[in-house]
């Protein structure tokens, strides 16, 4: 059975996004793998005596992470008591980045959950070093889910694209997402004044590609011009959309744009969750 990777520092926003996710492994029939990753710091002399948290070593952890994989479990219990996901528990010394690496490597994950730390997902997307780091060691898509935000019922997903070749292997694995969950997808291109990046396909190509996927839940849209920010938040916004997918290319097109100052502004109180996928990623 796969399983849905939820990662963890047992902030608030990190429990909600666990709650999450247990929702959305009932709809995938996944089960669950709650982790969370530590690191092992020496404590100067000096300080011993002071009080600090969260705790550092290991075994605290992992009284943390079995309360919390307890919490889940009740709370899952009490929704639909029927159908309880399996949920298990993981604890792992180093950093997160290359430890999710060897977690998808060793067992068969479907994605990736993690909590927005603040603000908007876009705020912990842009901000967040280590967001960052699983998001380029993962080979799998990345979920961020904001505070704010409730995925119990997930409608419609806009996919974000400049009609990128590597795009296509994600717009396949949301397709299958789709037939199971039952979501439409909105493909929103973007282009600013004809952008002439490599790996472009043209529209008829693209739209090729994606008919082959034969899943009739797609409809096209367009964003040109050089405010194009402003017009996917509001595009978001005005469909109801519940999650905003892209690919996350490391020196292409949207890092660019979603690196300016005026981007951050306008995202800072969008509160969709963001399904970002490593630029290596392949659909099975």
């Amino acid at each position: 059975m796969k399983q849905i990777l939820v990662l963890t520092d047992f902030s608030d926003n990190a429990e909600h996004a666990a709650k999450n996710a247990v929702q959305l492994s009932k709809k995938l029939h996944t089960g669950l793998l709650l982790y969370h990753a530590y690191e092992m710091m020496p404590i100067d002399p000096y300080y011993a005596s002071l009080p600090y948290s969260p705790p550092l070593y290991a075994s605290e952890e992992e009284k943390r992470l079995k309360l919390l994989t307890e919490t889940l479990k009740n709370n899952d219990v009490e929704l639909e008591a029927d159908s309880p996901v399996n949920i298990q528990c993981m604890i792992g010394e180093g950093h997160l980045g290359e430890n999710v690496k060897e977690i998808i490597n060793e067992k068969n994950i479907a994605f990736v959950v993690m909590g927005a730390s603040s603000g908007s997902a876009f705020d912990h997307l842009l901000e967040g070093q280590e967001t960052l780091k699983v998001i380029n060691k993962s080979s799998l898509p990345v979920l961020i889910i904001p505070s704010h935000t409730d995925l119990k019922e997930v409608k419609k997903v806009v996919f974000a694209t400049n009609y990128e070749k590597n795009d296509i292997n994600a717009l396949t694995y949301l397709a299958d997402l789709a037939r199971t969950i039952g979501f439409t997808i909105d493909i929103i291109h973007i282009d600013v004044y004809k952008s002439k990046e490599p790996d472009l396909l043209s529209e008829i190509v693209f739209k090729r590609y994606v008919n082959g996927l034969n899943f009739n839940g797609i409809s096209y849209h367009d964003i040109k011009g050089k405010d194009v920010v402003t017009r996917l938040n509001g595009f978001c916004k005005t469909s109801d959309a519940d999650i905003l997918a892209m690919v996350h290319y490391h020196q292409g097109f949207f890092s660019q744009l979603l690196g300016t100052s005026n981007a951050k502004k306008e995202l800072a109180h969008q509160q969709k969750a963001l399904f970002i996928f490593p630029p290596n990623f392949v659909s099975e």
